[in-house]
């Protein structure tokens, strides 16, 4: 919210790039069978080229005859790759050579290659190529990053130049304006979460996609960024909006303690240390009538700070479990240690992602906290980078989180325990507390 990726939330930039679930999770059982190995077989190569893949032989051990036959096999199909980029043989003509199976995809390529009214490099068909093939696994958090691509942590980003917006992805591949920093340029110029953003100086995002509309907005302070945005309302037609790229500074917690007593603690986004701010936080306030966890707005960061976070709350020992394909489930445990007793709630909304959701929805099912807010974005699946020649790589979905309940959060997310819009701030302090009061007088002792 870029290790393990429970999600993906950018700032003008990208902000969520949880880290690898398994730095926290318990040894998988002994039977659970070999983890994952990256193999060095690439579908192309690290200038772009294609391959063709020659038939199998059988099993067993090659002896020198087969050996043979496959010196010749392979030197059969280099020469034909190079036939068909560079001479154009036909598709025909290629099925036709004995023994030869040339897959689909480099025929497709040679054609395009070759004939194609629009130029198009092989770099390009690669690059398309792998997005295309992300695209059919329905990974919608699938990602091809190239060697030149930028590949910054967001997660440790405290500082950048751009107009305060986090974006992320919604289920139809749009960018979402996921939340707006306070006092940022996007604050002045009205935008708000929810909004798309289909345009940043005059190119569409559909065609920059989630990294490029980050590259887009951020740059030298003072210059100027015109974004096209639409309303979620219905009937809202698309606007411009001009605003200029300024200094940012993101501070991940806040804490401020109201004259009712109750702690405030906002975490925007799980970065290096927010647990032990979180801590800090509440060792600094000890007599408090409740606390208040504000994930609105918040989507994601690393994991691990999560778990610290949650475990500042309870002293129950898991806070979720991460299920991939083929392997038995793994709990996410918690540090413990935290405080059982002050009533607490947790603020959402549909800007509440990634990591922010396990967290929340951990704290509720451990019977710890009461949600408050807006429905959830719906995101816990995990992201993982494969490395692939040449410095390039992709990163894939690889599973996703159960809350302790079996809860799928993923495509679903978390529906509070209390609906309240966001409104006036006014009324929304006022019903955090007739929560938590209600809360207090559940858990007081009897006089």
């Amino acid at each position: 919210m870029n290790g393990e990726q429970v999600g993906q939330s950018l700032p003008d930039a990208a902000g969520s790039s949880e880290e690898r679930p398994r730095a926290v999770l318990a040894p998988a059982p002994a039977d659970t069978g070999p983890a994952r190995q990256v193999t060095d077989d690439p579908a192309h190569d690290p200038a772009g080229g294609w391959r063709t893949e020659g038939s199998s032989t059988g099993g067993g051990r090659p002896g020198p005859r087969q050996l043979g036959v496959a010196a010749v096999v392979a030197s059969t199909i280099a020469a034909l790759i190079v036939s068909a980029f560079a001479l154009g043989l036909s598709l025909g003509q290629r099925q036709a050579t004995s023994q030869i199976r040339v897959t689909v995809v480099d025929a497709a390529a040679a054609a395009i290659l070759r004939e194609a009214q629009q130029r198009v490099t092989p770099a390009e068909l690669t690059a398309g190529a792998v997005a295309g093939m992300l695209r059919a696994a329905g990974d919608q958090w699938g990602e091809y990053y190239t060697p030149v691509d930028d590949v910054t942590d967001y997660a440790a980003v405290t500082r950048y130049d751009g107009v305060g917006v986090w974006l992320r992805v919604d289920e139809d591949g749009r960018v979402v304006i996921a939340s707006v920093v306070p006092g940022s340029s996007a604050a002045e110029a009205d935008l708000t979460a929810g909004m798309l953003l289909l345009a940043v100086n005059g190119r569409s995002t559909a065609e920059l996609g989630l990294q490029g509309t980050v590259a887009a907005l951020r740059g030298q302070p003072g210059q100027p960024v015109r974004m096209r945005v639409l309303s979620p309302q219905p009937g809202a037609q698309p606007v411009e909006r001009a605003m200029p790229r300024n200094p940012l500074r993101i501070d991940p917690v806040s804490v401020r303690q109201d004259g009712r007593g109750i702690l405030w603690i906002g975490v925007t986004s799980f970065r290096p240390a927010t647990g032990r701010e979180v801590r800090a936080a509440l060792a600094s306030y000890p007599n408090r009538l409740g606390v208040v966890l504000d994930l609105r707005g918040n989507g994601g960061g690393l994991l691990a700070e999560g778990v610290e976070v949650a475990s500042a709350f309870t002293n129950r020992d898991r806070l979720a479990v991460f299920q991939r394909r083929g392997r038995d489930p793994q709990p996410l445990l918690l540090a413990g240690g935290g405080d059982t007793e002050t009533p607490l709630v947790v603020l959402i909304d549909g800007g509440t992602a990634s990591t922010a959701e396990v967290v929340a929805a951990g704290l509720r099912d451990l019977g710890r906290a009461v949600l408050v807010g807006q429905r959830t974005y719906g995101k816990s699946s995990v992201q993982d980078d494969v490395p692939l020649p040449g410095g390039s790589r992709i990163r894939l979905t690889v599973g996703y989180y159960l809350t302790p309940s079996g809860l799928l959060i993923d495509g679903e997310g978390i529906e509070p325990d209390i609906q309240l819009d966001a409104g006036d701030p006014d009324s929304l302090t006022d019903r955090v507390a007739v929560v938590l009061e209600g809360l207090y007088a559940s858990t007081a002792d009897p006089g």
